[in-house]
């Protein structure tokens, strides 16, 4: 497959991982378009696209667990293009597309901690009402 690297153009073509394609979607050729860049920081990156036919945006971001991907507000599957990049599919029109970094530890450990803050505050909210109850008298 490195030996036809060399055929292909890949700054109007991109190489889309088999398990990330979607085989229903069919992006048009010689498609025009534009991308603007909004925000980018390390957990977000927000672009507003338009395009005139069915695409694919390729960030040159690296495509790393946790990442997800919204267009237009609605969750959509990452694409990974060009073996390591991230990527969606753009249907024609204008579209505003959110790559959010929010892995799975990350929910599960503010779970975790939330339940273990009210457990402690519980614990320490009985404790405290335990001291101030008069103890009974043993005559």
């Amino acid at each position: 497959i490195f030996n036809r690297l060399n055929e292909i153009d890949l700054s109007s073509t991109c190489l889309i991982n088999k398990a990330t394609l979607d085989e229903s979607f069919s992006a048009d050729r010689e498609v025009k378009g534009k991308v603007v860049l909004n925000k980018y920081n390390a957990n977000k990156v927000d672009y507003q696209c338009y395009t005139d036919g069915n695409s694919v945006l390729v960030t040159s971001d690296i495509l790393y667990p946790g990442w997800k991907v919204y267009v237009d507000g609605v969750r959509q599957n990452i694409l990974e293009v060009n073996y390591a990049f991230r990527g969606v599919y753009l249907t024609q029109g204008e579209h505003h597309v959110e790559f959010v970094y929010m892995p799975n530890s990350v929910i599960v450990g503010g779970g975790v901690s939330a339940l273990a803050l009210f457990v402690s505050m519980g614990l320490l909210i009985a404790d405290f009402r335990n001291k101030r109850k008069p103890k009974a008298q043993v005559k």
